[in-house]
């Protein structure tokens, strides 16, 4: 009778043991309103740091070393890229999200995108978004050269990242201004509906989302996207994007090369509950600038449309 006793307790004991391994391995997932605030993360321009510091100081660039190390932080912590689309829902609807989600965005369509952010977001099945500037492309693939992306680059990416539109001549100042915030509803209509056109012609029409030139926006800009069925519009003003948050006034957090590795933890430690052992999880500890080898893996980037 005892040894029955005994083998029925280890039985309701090995239950319950494989009760809590279930629940650890379910997916969590919940709204953006409870759970408060996502962060959408802004990126131009990335180079192999020995590149980097050859040019004069330039905010928009950082380098290659620090863009992997970001993103395979972000990989091994467990936060989810958001496509366009799933973000979008999460705004606008009760659809639940994954409960540590981000968006990534790319400004201005530098060919540099291609051969350093694309096999990198590639590696972390991580879907971004870059915000093309028509009016800058080529139709033919051309060397890199450190510029711009040609018509070519943009069709090879395109399996990774979403292409929008970020004007096609707007990126440009008028007396100081930027043009969508001194040109006239018709001008500005036109501008984005060529761009537009370029856009579907190229890429297969869909989910359209726009960048405002220089993170400007303007009564006449926001209606003009609204007639073009623009779901989802981003600005260069910092913060979290909550259920409040105007959808053609996406605010966004700018990755500079001031930023380190420590200072880009803590725009994702904020969004977390205040429960959570941040110190011992994300480890606030390490010197990311030293703890990191620099060597780029040829893997990282070869050239995708090989």
């Amino acid at each position: 009778m005892l040894k029955k006793s005994v083998l029925f307790l280890l039985l309701l004991f090995s239950l319950a043991t494989i009760g809590f391994g279930l629940e650890d391995e379910t997916v969590i997932t919940e709204t953006i309103e409870s759970s408060g605030q996502i962060p959408v993360l802004m990126y131009h321009h990335i180079l192999p740091e020995n590149q980097r510091l050859a040019l004069p100081y330039n905010a928009a660039i950082i380098s290659f070393e620090s863009f992997k190390r970001q993103m395979g932080w972000l990989h091994d912590m467990g936060w989810t890229a958001l496509s366009l689309e799933e973000f979008y829902d999460a705004l606008t609807s009760d659809t639940p999200v994954p409960e540590k989600s981000f968006v990534i965005t790319f400004d201005d369509g530098y060919a540099s995108n291609l051969f350093f952010a694309f096999p990198t977001l590639n590696r972390y099945n991580f879907p971004a978004t870059e915000f093309i500037i028509t009016a800058n492309l080529e139709e033919e693939t051309r060397k890199w050269d450190g510029k711009k992306l040609s018509w070519k680059d943009v069709e090879a990416i395109s399996s990774v990242f979403s292409i929008q539109s970020h004007s096609h001549t707007f990126h440009q100042m008028q007396e100081g201004k930027p043009l969508l915030a001194v040109k006239t509803q018709e001008e500005i209509q036109e501008d984005l509906d060529f761009a537009w056109k370029e856009i579907d012609r190229h890429i297969e029409p869909g989910f359209r989302a726009f960048s405002y030139p220089y993170g400007v926006a303007s009564e006449t800009a926001m209606e003009v996207l609204n007639n073009q069925n623009v779901r989802l519009a981003f600005t260069t003003t910092e913060g979290y994007v909550t259920k409040e948050s105007d959808p053609l006034l996406i605010p966004r957090f700018s990755i500079t090369p001031s930023v380190s590795l420590d200072n880009f933890k803590t725009i994702f430690i904020q969004n977390l509950p205040e429960s959570q052992d941040l110190e011992s999880e994300y480890n606030l500890e390490t010197e990311p600038d030293q703890t990191m080898d620099s060597e780029i893996d040829p893997e990282d980037n070869k050239d995708p449309r090989e």
